[in-house]
């Protein structure tokens, strides 16, 4: 039984029992494999103009250059509908079926764009230490409301009033030019 620990322990250090392909472990953990997109949940407004059917998808907001995803020539804008051949239904899917892939591998992803389906083969990469730790996806910004109080909303009233005399009277000016002969 000793004989046979030590047959394995030096094939371990000779690295026979590994594959070649291996990726190289960090401190103790497998690297996860890197897409490299900002992804956002599909809203009703997105899936009626970018023509996605009503179940799955996710949108990329955001391509990082020189990574997995530009390189297989994603956009922003595009919709992923299924990785590995399997649907997605949110942006945890994606995030979770990359981080358990193997480094190395590649993945086929179903996307949309401007309506049409598309596959693509995506090689995936160890994330790079010089990429961000979180990419801030572009939101449309919110309607601002007004926080003021009582005096400073009659100011800005009384000034729209001044704006709407002075339009109504170059309205009256212009309609006086178009009369003459």
């Amino acid at each position: 039984m000793k004989s046979l620990f030590s047959i394995l322990a030096w094939l371990c250090i000779l690295g026979v029992v590994a594959p070649a392909h291996a990726a190289p472990r960090r401190r103790g953990k497998m690297p996860k494999a890197y897409l490299g997109v900002a992804l956002a949940p599909l809203t009703p407004l997105d899936r009626r103009q970018k023509k996605v059917p009503r179940y799955g998808g996710v949108l990329i907001q955001t391509v990082l250059k020189n990574t997995p995803a530009a390189r297989a020539g994603f956009r922003p804008g595009d919709v992923i509908m299924r990785l590995k051949g399997k649907y997605v239904y949110k942006p945890a899917d994606v995030i979770g079926r990359v981080a358990r892939a193997r480094v190395g591998t590649r993945i086929k992803v179903d996307i949309i764009r401007n309506g049409g389906w598309m596959m693509a083969r995506v090689l995936l990469t160890v994330r790079p230490r010089s990429a961000p730790s979180h990419v801030a996806p572009r939101r449309r910004p919110a309607p601002s409301r007004i926080k003021a109080g009582r005096g400073a909303i009659l100011k800005r009233l009384m000034a729209l009033q001044r704006e709407v005399r002075l339009l109504r009277k170059m309205i009256r000016e212009l309609k006086g030019i178009c009369k003459r002969p």
